[in-house]
């Protein structure tokens, strides 16, 4: 579950968008908490089979220039790299 911490494949199914969004909003400008929203929601869209919701919060990841450019963030760029290339193939 969120709550315990948990991440990656041993995050519970059903925690919902809602609760991954009321401990990381969107608007928040921290880059620690934008990354984790990001790796959550993604697997929660991957798990649920969401491709459309995957791929769009994709696509607004890469939009943060700043964020996505960052050499600390290089791990995201490539699971978004080959994540969209899968997806483009489906």
């Amino acid at each position: 579950e969120i709550g315990s911490g948990l991440v990656g494949s041993e995050m519970c199914i059903r925690d919902s968008p809602e609760d991954i969004h009321d401990l990381y909003p969107d608007f928040t400008t921290d880059d620690v908490k934008l990354t984790n929203r990001f790796i959550l929601l993604r697997l929660y869209y991957e798990k649920t089979g969401d491709k459309e919701k995957e791929k769009q919060l994709m696509l607004d990841y890469k939009k943060n220039k700043e964020l996505y450019n960052d050499d600390a963030h290089l791990p995201i760029r490539q699971i978004i790299t080959k994540r969209l290339a899968a997806l483009e193939k489906e």
